[in-house]
């Protein structure tokens, strides 16, 4: 996206502009997923992290943890969540997609918890990457 760098050789965060571009019609999605997160949970900080590896990301955090990350691309949001156990079967019990409780279920068991993935590019996926936040809060 950028080209700057900062101070410490990262590439300057995206502009509004630039992550507009980018994400092209999924921006709305991204501005609604992140009012929702104001909202749901007023202590929830948004901040810019770049990694080596993937670039730069929003991690929306609380004092004791990650919940959530966003990963602009081109014409979409991938959003990522580790679940607790508790949190995959409160998954399993509202009835979220199919394929995407066996893909948590096959994903490593890390000691955040297991990833949940959500490539938001219509309001349906925006829709399930709320419920997935609010599961991810709850446990």
């Amino acid at each position: 996206m950028a080209k700057k760098t900062t101070n410490k050789g990262a590439p300057a965060r995206p502009s509004e502009d630039e992550l507009a571009t980018v994400l092209g019609r999924a921006k709305r999605h991204w501005d609604a997923f992140l009012s929702f997160v104001s909202e749901a949970h007023p202590g929830a900080a948004v901040e810019w992290k770049f990694y080596k590896t993937a670039g730069w990301r929003v991690v929306v955090r609380d004092s004791r943890r990650n919940l959530a990350y966003l990963n602009p691309s081109e014409g979409k949001v991938t959003a990522s969540f580790a679940l607790s156990e508790g949190a995959v079967k409160a998954a399993e019990r509202e009835g979220l997609p199919k394929e995407l409780l066996e893909e948590v279920r096959a994903s490593p068991k890390a000691p955040e918890g297991r990833v949940a993935r959500v490539e938001v590019v219509s309001a349906s996926s925006a829709e399930i990457a709320k419920r997935l936040f609010v599961l991810k809060v709850s446990y």
